[in-house]
Order: structure tokens, then C-alpha cells, then sequence
């Protein structure tokens, strides 16, 4: 029986039976490696590791299909102790390596479980022995070999494309990747064509961060990304497009055990690095703002602005961006499916031209939510040819202050000369027709006449005698 004593559970010393700790039985641990690793292929980013570890400027793969035998080649700094490759959670790298990219200690097992019988040359030493053997824990003699430089390991019973594997790992590696004498392309490498920027992550290649903003239509740079860990791809954003290339700094940054396929904290490191993409970007943006002229910036930074939400860098631009205009051009008109009344702007419009009146830019409120009661308003920004704003821009924008507004209650409707009026109906319309000699929309912008088009208000349709349109009023009623 136990008692409490300042907080922690004591034992009555009669009490206690036995002492436990923690152990760990080797054989089943070893065995049960095999199940760590994420697939085959990662055995291949081992071997490569380990050749760049060793201070070699390349590696070489020799891949025999037919026998399924597997040889690796590099002129690093060799082994010195055979049994640090095969002793589990001790890496045998000196002390920067540990320190900057913290070794596991663990991933040459992954040749054992894929290989039949393995062959390690280094150092004016030689291990040849079966895998099962080494992985029953059997004793392994070490012998003398000629070979003084660098390290070959041979691997019997590789069975997975070899090819695929390299091709695949050698796309961000630091050193040269050999296989069967040709040397793989290694086009996201540090030392590649890219050009990369030194950040406090890492290494970054930031895409169409040098070309010019050129096309209105589609931002440009992304926040996707392709990230690399010592070399080896860590992550990529799902998406099919256009990338950043990242080389994380690896004392900051930690890859999964075993096989370091993972970031650790991968969600946390992703935004850590849009981050540091978007400071680079937004202190672009702002240096291009003044740098070029307002209607260079008007014209193709809309779309990119927005996507880096800075837009509020349009704030002091004298021209509005054709994104967010559309122009009232188009007559409106109903039917089962919802028609456009207006298109798009073709060009910047500038602060003067709307300050002056000379372009009327509305901000029609509900209009169309109900087409009965709202096709009036259409009618008179059709009559004026006036433009609508979509709201897309800050509300400190300079547009927000010479913006009209309009809403169904705006409008009124005077008829002059009325001369007939009738009625029809259809198996899908009901609707009243008044035939008058003009009518006059009255609204915030003024009046607009309307003497040779007919329009739809509220169940019934205004015609003047000018109509000459098929397919509406004159149509319906004769």
C-alpha cells in the first residue's frame, strides 16, 4: 500500500516486487528495420550520401541487370573503422559532418535488407559477406585489400529500377551522379544553371523572379515549391506548374529517420519558407512600383500584386488596371441562362478621366439579383456607357471616393408619347408592352434617353418606334 508525499506516490518498501528498464532486443530490432524504410529506392540517396559525406566529387552507379548486381564507386575519404557501417545509431563521421547534417546512423541497413551478399572495398580493407548472415548478427573477418582511395561497395541481388532510383536523387545533388559511365543531369543542383540566393533557410532559386511582369492576365513567381534536404527531395507542392527550387540549410532543418525522405515539422518548415519567398517578392514589387511609370504598373502588375497581396501598391497609381473594369456596352437582356451585359475594358483608365466625369464608373448594388426589377439599371449604364468597378482594390483606394452608386430605387422610368399598348403570352413568358415615342431613365449620372431601343421593366416591355432589333418586342407583339 502507498501514500502521497508532496505530490509523487511513494511505495511502502515491503511493497515493491521487482525493478524494470528499458531494453532492447536486437534481434527483433534489426528485423523489424526493414518495415522503416519507405521503399527500395531509398537505398540509392544512402549510397549517394554517403559519397558526398566523404568529401568525393562524384559518385558512380554500375547497375548489371541481368545478374542484378549493384556497384558503387566514389574517391572520398574512405572507412577507417569497418565496424561504424555496421554498428546501428552510430554514423562514424567526423565531427562537422555530425554536427551540420546529424547522421542517423541507420541507412546502410537498407542494403542488408535488399541485397543477397555484399562487397565493401575502402581503405586498403575488405568485407565480403552474406546479408541474412550479417543480419543474424554472424561475425564478419575484414581483409586486406589493394584498393587505397575512396570506396566501392558491390550489392548482389538488387532487384528495382536501378535507373529510375538514380535519375530521380540526382536531381538537386551537390556532386556528379555516374551511371553506366554517363553522367546524370542534375538540373535543380546548386552548382546547376539556376542561379540561387542565400537566405537564412538555405539556398533558394526563386522562379521568373529576374524576368519582367509582362502578362496582366496570370501572375508572376508562385509560392510552390520543390525542397531539398542534403541534396535529396523532401517535399514538392502538388501543383503541376511552375516551382521555386529550395536547399534547406541542414543544421536548421531535419529529415525523417530513417531514410530522411520527410521534412520533420514539414507543415511548419513550408510556411517558414513561403515566407521567406514572399519578403523576396513584396521588396521586388515595391522597387518595381516606382521604378516604372503608373501605366506600365497598371497595365501588366495587376494580377501579380494581387496574388502577393500587395495590391495596396496601386493605391498611388493614377490608372486603374482593365482586372477590375468591366464596360456597360452590351444591351441587356434575359434569358434561361444568365447573359454578360457588359465585356472588358482593353486598357487603363486613368484618375482624370474619372475625376472629370468624362468616364462614369457605377457600383450597381443588387442589381440582377432579381432580372424583373433591376433591368432598368442595366438599360441606363448601357445608356451611358459606363463602366463597372468590382471591388477588388483596397478600401483606401482613390477609387472608392469618385465611385457611384446605384441600386434599383436609383432609377426612374418617364415615358413620352405613349401610343399603344398590349399584351402577350407564350407556354414560358407573360409580359406587357408599352409603345411610346421616347423614355427618359433618370438617375444618379443624369437622364438617358432612349428612343430606338426597346428594354424590360418590371413584367413589361418599353418600345420606342426607332426599335429595329429582332428577337425582342417587336417580336412579341404585333
Amino acid at each position: 500500500m502507498g501514500w502521497f508525499l508532496n505530490g509523487h506516490f511513494n511505495l511502502k518498501e515491503e511493497s515493491k516486487m521487482k525493478e524494470v528498464q528499458l531494453k532492447v532486443n536486437n534481434s527483433n530490432l534489426v528485423n523489424n528495420m526493414r518495415f522503416a524504410f519507405t521503399n527500395k529506392e531509398t537505398l540509392i540517396s544512402e549510397l549517394m550520401q554517403n559519397a558526398r559525406r566523404s568529401g568525393s566529387s562524384f559518385v558512380s552507379f554500375d547497375y548489371d541487370e541481368d545478374n542484378k548486381e549493384l556497384v558503387i564507386d566514389d574517391a572520398g575519404c574512405g572507412i577507417d573503422d569497418p565496424q561504424k557501417i555496421l554498428t546501428i545509431a552510430e554514423s562514424g563521421w567526423d565531427g562537422d559532418v555530425i554536427e551540420t547534417e546529424t547522421p542517423y546512423g541507420v541507412g546502410f541497413l537498407s542494403a542488408l535488407f535488399l541485397s543477397e551478399r555484399v562487397c565493401i572495398e575502402s581503405n586498403q580493407m575488405l568485407m565480403e559477406f552474406d546479408t541474412q548472415s550479417a543480419l543474424m548478427f554472424g561475425m564478419i573477418s575484414v581483409l586486406q585489400s589493394e584498393r587505397r582511395i575512396g570506396t566501392k561497395i558491390t550489392l548482389k541481388g538488387i532487384q528495382f529500377d536501378v535507373e529510375k532510383a538514380v535519375k530521380r536523387f540526382a536531381k538537386g545533388f551537390p556532386i556528379r551522379v555516374i551511371l553506366n559511365g554517363e553522367e546524370i543531369e542534375r538540373k535543380h543542383a546548386i552548382d546547376s544553371s539556376l542561379s540561387f540566393k542565400n537566405t537564412s533557410i538555405g539556398k533558394i532559386h526563386l522562379c521568373e523572379f529576374d524576368e519582367p511582369i509582362g502578362n496582366a492576365l496570370f501572375h508572376t513567381g508562385t509560392l510552390d515549391s520543390v525542397i531539398y534536404l542534403q541534396g535529396i527531395e523532401v517535399y514538392r507542392s502538388k501543383s503541376h506548374g511552375k516551382h521555386n527550387i529550395i536547399h534547406l540549410d541542414s543544421a536548421q532543418f531535419f529529415g525523417r529517420l530513417p531514410d530522411r525522405d520527410k521534412l520533420i515539422n514539414e507543415t511548419e518548415v513550408v510556411l517558414k519558407i513561403k515566407d521567406v519567398i514572399k519578403q523576396f517578392w513584396v521588396k521586388r514589387l515595391r522597387r518595381d512600383v516606382f521604378l516604372y511609370d503608373d501605366l506600365t504598373i497598371a497595365s501588366q502588375y495587376f494580377s501579380t500584386l494581387k496574388y502577393w497581396d500587395v495590391v495596396e501598391l496601386l493605391n498611388h497609381i493614377d490608372y486603374l488596371p482593365t482586372e477590375v473594369l468591366e464596360v456597360c456596352d452590351v444591351y441587356p437582356f434575359d434569358t434561361n441562362e444568365w447573359e454578360s451585359v457588359t465585356s472588358a475594358v482593353k486598357q487603363p483608365i486613368s484618375k482624370e478621366d474619372i475625376v472629370s466625369g468624362k468616364i462614369k464608373l457605377l457600383n450597381l448594388i443588387d442589381v440582377y439579383n432579381s432580372c424583373d426589377d433591376s433591368f432598368h439599371v442595366a438599360m441606363y449604364a448601357y445608356g451611358l456607357n459606363a463602366m463597372t468597378y468590382d471591388g477588388r482594390l483596397p478600401s483606401s483606394h482613390w477609387v472608392n471616393e469618385y465611385l457611384i452608386e446605384v441600386s434599383e430605387d436609383d432609377v426612374n422610368l418617364s415615358l413620352k408619347g405613349e401610343l399603344h399598348y398590349a399584351s402577350s403570352y407564350g407556354d414560358w413568358y407573360e409580359a406587357d408592352a408599352v409603345f411610346c415615342e421616347e423614355a427618359v431613365l433618370t438617375g444618379p449620372c443624369g437622364d438617358v434617353t432612349i428612343d430606338d431601343e426597346a428594354f424590360y421593366i418590371r413584367s413589361s416591355f418599353v418600345q420606342s418606334p426607332g426599335l429595329n432589333r429582332p428577337g425582342f418586342a417587336g417580336d412579341l407583339f404585333t
